[in-house]
């Protein structure tokens, strides 16, 4: 049965109004400990409608021991788990009896030193898509990584802003469903998408390339698997592109893996989104930088206190 863009944005406008508390909570994080992430509500591409890239994010900021402790954390668990001069996996066979060939051992070797030559590489860009990744972990107790296939280019490992996507489970408790908001502009449409883009879309490129709209990348299991599954329009896992205005249906394809990471620091039971360690000490983060702030106007008051006196 196709699917149609109307279907699949009524489904993400029904998860979508689910998470308005978590995007409060994740925007004090964001305003305390990582101002760089920006604005979590308003806005799917992480910017405020009124707010241009650049901005100054830090005005809430009076005491950087939380965004420092944040660097600190991410970077021991990128050095330690995933770091690129640590062979931080093994590949091994199921049956151990295989194990113990010679020529499965080299088999196996080879097939590790060829994994790790990908992961390293430049065009794979893992090693920084990685450092970003336990930052909103440590943050805001989720995050979301995309591996996506290029073909004979390899693996890219791109790590997506929170405020893009949201997630769904499985009945299990695995995330096996994901919508991911975002925009691009006219230009940036044509570029992706190129002769599937929505004619409203495409006409711009003349007249306003820079104008940007909205778009929908949902994921998610097909309830059933038709025909050849060598065909991406049949594999498990629907891979679908619509514009959102206008309500147009740009592509259908899909995956044969979920292609999204969707690690999450600690997790309640009946929660989606994971909490983080900058939630449990987020009172003191704030009490840091009240008290610091009280000491600043305090000291400019002792050093240059108002004063009345005649002209």
């Amino acid at each position: 049965m196709p699917f149609t863009a109307e279907e699949i944005i009524r489904r993400f406008e029904q998860v979508k109004g689910e998470r308005g508390t978590w995007e409060q909570h994740w925007q004090e994080i964001s305003d305390y400990v990582l101002p760089r992430r920006g604005e979590f509500v308003g806005h799917p591409a992480g910017l405020s409608s009124g707010q241009a890239g650049g901005a100054k994010r830090t005005e809430r900021i009076f005491d950087g021991t939380a965004p420092w402790a944040l660097e600190q954390l991410a970077s021991g668990l990128h050095g330690m788990l995933t770091g690129p001069a640590v062979r931080w996996f093994m590949l091994k066979a199921r049956d151990d009896a295989l194990n113990e060939r010679d020529d499965v051992k080299r088999w196996l070797e080879l097939a590790s030193d060829r994994l790790f030559a990908l992961f390293n590489s430049p065009r794979a860009n893992f090693s920084a898509q990685a450092h970003e990744l336990y930052l909103d972990l440590a943050a805001f107790g989720t995050a979301v990584m995309l591996v996506d296939d290029q073909g004979p280019e390899g693996l890219r490992f791109q790590t997506r802003h929170l405020g893009e996507c949201h997630i769904v489970e499985s009945a299990t408790g695995r995330v096996d469903t994901l919508y991911r908001e975002f925009q691009f502009t006219a230009r940036q449409a044509v570029q992706f998408f190129g002769e599937r883009t929505p004619e409203a879309i495409g006409k711009m490129i003349e007249s306003q390339p820079e104008r940007r709209f909205t778009f929908l990348h949902a994921v998610f299991p097909r309830q059933e698997t038709p025909g050849n599954v060598a065909l991406a329009r049949n594999m498990p896992w629907a891979s679908i592109y619509l514009s959102t205005e206008p309500k147009a249906l740009i592509s259908e394809s899909g995956f044969s893996e979920f292609p999204y990471l969707v690690p999450r620091w600690s997790k309640l039971t009946g929660e989606r989104y994971g909490r983080s360690p900058a939630m449990t000490v987020l009172p003191d983060i704030k009490m840091a930088n009240a008290m610091t702030r009280t000491v600043i106007v305090g000291a400019q008051k002792m050093v240059d206190p108002p004063l009345l006196a005649p002209s």
